[in-house]
């Protein structure tokens, strides 16, 4: 249960309430887009609901909405490629 208590808490330190992303060592904030931004919380909740061994569908529709609107104009950086397959990783286990 702390695990996926310290997971809410680093996504909540990342992501201010104006959908912007904060660097907290340098106090640099930068925009990122919704996309990106909706894979990471994607993957946060489908690792919460993995480690507590539970399906919950709203955490199914944005994983499915997060693998099938892939933005083919904007290529992720590999941080966000990395999020996107782990996302991938945890939806075939909870298959």
């Amino acid at each position: 249960m702390a695990l996926v208590e310290n997971i809410y808490r680093a996504l909540r330190e990342l992501i201010t309430p104006a959908g912007r992303l904060v660097n907290s060592d340098l106090g640099v904030k930068y925009a990122a887009p919704e996309y990106v931004l909706s894979v990471r919380l994607a993957y946060a909740l489908s690792l919460s609901d993995s480690i507590r061994a539970r399906t919950d569908s709203r955490v199914a529709r944005l994983t499915d909405w997060c693998l099938t609107n892939y933005p083919e104009e904007g290529p992720l950086d590999t941080c966000d490629i990395a999020f996107l397959t782990k996302l991938i990783d945890l939806k075939k286990m909870a298959s």
